[in-house]
């Protein structure tokens, strides 16, 4: 034997220091193992719940179980890089993917074992719903949007309820309010102040309200029709006491009036040729712009063979005219018209401010 007649611990360091040595059973080294070569395992590296692999001067990544966790960490300098042609990651059981990467090409994310992300040449190609649970979703481009959906409708929730949407039925391209007389309203800003510039609004019918009116032909103020109203008004002779009936309707376009009155008197104070009471006042352009015309009259105080009527500025009235005969000018500018019995029928159109 190479060792007869040798001290014990003569024996330990010989077998150590030399330059190879077999161990054929267990070594169990109580120190630490300082290895200048290669290790060279033949089956495995079995270690314990909370120790570690620790690679780099400074154990700059480390390999670890604890227990509860395994745990791969990177406190170095530089990246954690894992090197491959095509890089996956699965379940423990080897049968289901959780995330694949192929150099030059896709990078799918997995859901029980179902593509939802996917990369492409293009962009990306997702498979489901998006769902933002908190906070705000950006979509920032340096091009263009665009909504690509094969079943022709986008639809705007909240809390999973439909409150609108953009339509296509065939050519056409359609706006909706999916609630119950939900309104269609657009707004903007105008010298820093929001403005509604229109309503549609869907209790009546889609009736559009506009702010500001509507420019027809241009955009300046006489192009702009700002309002419109159908209305009635009551007619009333400025010496009449008591009525037969008094009726009047009008329409006012922008600040153009058609007023019509049908008036009969019973009883009056005294006669006058004054009809009070129209539903806007008139305007002041510098002249007298209302014409009255006169369809029908009967029992009036004075004889005329036509009667008319005009306005005069910043009124709520009108003044009875006619011709007792064939004239050229208007004979009768201040007469007496209104008696117990006259009737008047017909309509005027003025301007208003």
């Amino acid at each position: 034997m190479p060792y007869i007649g040798k001290k014990p611990e003569n024996i330990i360091a010989t077998a150590v220091d030399s330059t190879t040595g077999d161990f054929s059973g267990n070594v169990t080294a109580g120190g630490t193992l300082a290895v200048t070569g290669e290790t060279t395992l033949a089956t495995h590296l079995n270690m314990g719940d909370g120790d570690i692999i620790k690679l780099g001067a400074s154990a700059d990544l480390t390999i670890q179980h604890d227990g509860s966790n395994s745990i791969i960490k990177d406190g170095g300098t530089g990246n954690l890089q894992i090197q491959a042609d095509d890089f996956k990651i699965m379940n423990a059981a080897g049968d289901e993917n959780i995330l694949f990467g192929a150099e030059d090409g896709t990078v799918r994310l997995f859901h029980n074992n179902v593509t939802k992300f996917e990369t492409t040449s293009s962009g990306v190609t997702v498979v489901g719903d998006i769902a933002n649970y908190s906070g705000d979703l950006t979509l920032d481009v340096a091009g263009d949007i665009s909504l690509d959906a094969d079943g022709g409708d986008i639809h705007f929730k909240d809390g999973g309820t439909v409150h609108g949407n953009f339509l296509l039925s065939g050519t056409d391209f359609t706006i909706g309010s999916s609630q119950n007389n939900g309104d269609l309203i657009f707004r903007g800003i105008d010298g820093g102040a929001d403005i509604t510039a229109l309503t549609l609004d869907m209790s009546a019918g889609g009736l559009a309200i506009f702010n500001a009116g509507v420019a027809l032909g241009g955009t300046g103020s006489a192009n702009t029709l700002d309002d419109y109203e159908e209305g009635t008004w009551t007619p009333t002779a400025n010496t009449g006491l008591s009525y037969g009936f008094q009726q009047g309707r009008y329409i006012k376009v922008g600040n153009l009036v058609l007023a019509s009155f049908d008036i009969d008197l019973d009883s009056v104070s005294a006669s006058g040729n004054i009809l009070q009471g129209l539903p806007f006042t008139t305007g002041n352009f510098g002249g007298n712009f209302g014409i009255v015309n006169i369809g029908y009259y009967s029992s009036i105080t004075t004889g005329v063979v036509w009667l008319s009527g005009y306005t005069r500025t910043n009124l709520t009235s009108l003044y009875f005219t006619g011709n007792s005969s064939s004239h050229t000018t208007i004979q009768h500018n201040t007469f007496n018209v209104f008696n117990d019995t006259t009737r008047i029928l017909g309509n005027l159109i003025y301007h208003t401010n």
